[in-house]
């Protein structure tokens, strides 16, 4: 599994769809820039991420997580492992 993988897994669990996770390899480093939608009664909530190297994009994205509501991830897993 590839990095951007890994961080699309990380969205996908979360509930989260219209995945798109993208990396820009720069004089500094990796740029992972990424987004996602997910709806929440009648509103679509969208996230956004965007951090230097792979370790602080994870960091970012669970920190976002962290603080949005109503995410279930285990009964997500339960339903995306489920097919």
């Amino acid at each position: 599994m590839s990095k951007t993988q890994f961080l699309e897994m990380i969205l996908k669990l979360a509930g989260f769809e219209n995945i798109k996770v993208e990396l820009d390899r720069i004089d500094t480093g990796v740029e992972y820039q990424g987004s996602g939608e997910r709806k929440v009664g009648e509103e679509t909530e969208v996230i956004e991420f965007q951090a230097m190297g792979f370790e602080c994009a994870v960091g970012n994205l669970l920190g976002i997580l962290y603080d949005t509501v109503d995410i279930d991830f285990e009964a997500n897993a339960a339903i995306l492992f489920e097919h």
